[in-house]
C-alpha cells in the first residue's frame, strides 16, 4: 500500500511540472507580444498628445502602455517564483 501512495505522489508531481511548464511557455511567447503593443501604445499616446493635442486620451494610452511594460517585466516574473 505504501507503494502505491508513492507512484500516487510521483504522478501527482508530473503533472504538476507539465502544467508550470505549459504556463511558462504560454508566457514566454506572449511577452514579445505585449512588449510590442506596450511600446506602441507608448508612442502613439505620445503622438497624440503632444503633436495632435489630444492629452486626454493621449496621456491615458502612454500609460496603459508602460502598465503594460511593467506588467510583464516585473510582475510577471516575480508571480512565476511563486509557482
Amino acid at each position: 500500500m505504501g507503494l502505491f501512495l508513492f507512484q500516487a505522489g510521483g504522478i501527482g508531481q508530473q503533472i504538476a511540472a507539465a502544467i508550470k511548464n505549459v504556463i511558462i511557455e504560454i508566457i514566454n511567447i506572449l511577452t514579445p507580444v505585449i512588449d510590442i503593443l506596450g511600446v506602441g501604445m507608448i508612442l502613439i499616446g505620445l503622438i497624440l498628445a503632444l503633436g495632435l493635442r489630444q492629452e486626454f486620451i493621449g496621456v491615458r494610452l502612454a500609460i496603459g502602455g508602460g502598465l503594460a511594460l511593467a506588467t510583464v517585466h516585473m510582475i510577471i516574473p516575480i508571480l512565476l517564483g511563486y509557482i
